[in-house]
């Protein structure tokens, strides 16, 4: 089962799509550091392909949260 395919639990501020994204570049921090930890030379060898993740994810987020802010002072 892909947690794609999973529901949210509960309803939170921001849209499904934004807690997506955050798995995602939490996933690619996590992953980078741990190899970075370790030393486990295959993960260096990614690392530039997870900071790229970490960065797209990033800009996506600043997207998410710089219109749900500006939904927030409209209202």
């Amino acid at each position: 089962m892909d947690s794609d395919d999973l529901a949210m639990l509960y309803r939170g501020p921001f849209p499904q799509d934004f807690y997506r994204v955050l798995h995602g570049r939490v996933h690619h921090e996590f992953r980078m550091r741990r190899a970075w930890r370790k030393r486990d030379m295959r993960g260096i060898i990614r690392s530039p392909y997870y900071l790229l993740g970490i960065l797209k994810s990033d800009l996506q987020l600043h997207r998410f949260t710089s219109t749900q802010s500006a939904d927030l002072t409209i209202r």
